[in-house]
């Protein structure tokens, strides 16, 4: 862990030196060669089913739902559940063009999904993203792009259905940085190489650190033929659901699984 912890250590310092210097202190053009985006998304939901738009006709066939029993047995067999749900978000963004080949972005999202479901099934969780990204091509190494970036997600979930943990309430924070250079050679050589480090926190108790990496070379044979190259590392931290989740659908149950662990693999091709 200590190990881990210094390369992380050493790779954000890396990252936020390359961005600050890049982003603040390099030569940036004034006046006219600055411009800037801010824009807006409108998004349309057609209005959900209500009440009005199911009718069972017959006396036989609205009856049953006066009782209880009925209602219960049909929930057990069939998973009929009742669910009050309401969901708003928010997704602003910004880019900056400094007209010198510097791009910086930054993009955010705050989401948040509160349901009252029946079968103790409700769940208000609140979603917050936000990434910094720095890009830069340079007129003296044409075809040359650096990409570093810091990004946060931070998730908080209060649900009865996780109570394994102790609580009805958990969250999980996870916060990384990182930097790619892409190199392009007279339209026919692409290498790219890139480093990520990734740090997570469950609960305030559970932690993890790990650095990953990937490289690629990709040759252009022909005009529509390729040979690529390439190495990667994955790595995945178990979700507050995996982790902690118990409930019931129906006949059906589901069961929290305290012991997972977090998984680190390499790919290639």
């Amino acid at each position: 862990m200590s190990k881990n912890r210094s390369l992380l250590g050493v790779i954000g310092v890396v990252a936020a030196a390359v961005i600050i210097y890049f982003g603040f202190f390099y030569p940036q053009p004034s006046g006219d060669d600055l411009s800037a985006t801010i824009g807006t998304v409108a998004k349309h939901q057609n209005e959900q089913i209500t009440n009005e738009d199911v009718v069972l006709a017959g006396e036989e066939s609205t009856n049953w739902t006066d009782d209880p029993d009925v209602v219960e047995a049909v929930r057990w067999y069939t998973d009929l559940y009742l669910r009050d749900q309401f969901i708003f978000y928010l997704d602003p963004f910004l880019n900056i063009y400094t007209g010198n080949g510097t791009k910086h972005s930054l993009k955010a999202r705050i989401l948040n999904n509160s349901s009252e479901m029946t079968n103790n099934q409700s769940v208000n969780s609140t979603l917050i993203y936000a990434d910094y990204q720095l890009k830069r091509s340079y007129e003296f190494i044409k075809g040359f792009e650096l990409i570093g970036g810091v990004s946060m997600t931070k998730n908080m979930v209060t649900a009865d259905m996780y109570k394994s943990s102790g609580s009805a309430f958990n969250d999980l924070l996870n916060v990384s940085a990182y930097l790619q250079a892409e190199n392009e050679i007279k339209d026919m050589v692409f290498t790219s190489i890139g480093v990520r480090g990734e740090y997570y926190q469950l609960n305030d108790s559970i932690t993890a650190l790990k650095p990953i990496f990937r490289a690629g070379v990709n040759f252009k044979l022909y005009p529509s033929t390729f040979l690529r190259v390439s190495y990667g590392q994955g790595y995945r931290f178990p979700s507050i659901t995996e982790r902690y989740i118990k409930t019931s659908a129906g006949s059906f149950a589901v069961f929290n699984n305290p012991c997972i662990s977090r998984f680190w693999s390499p790919s290639s091709r």
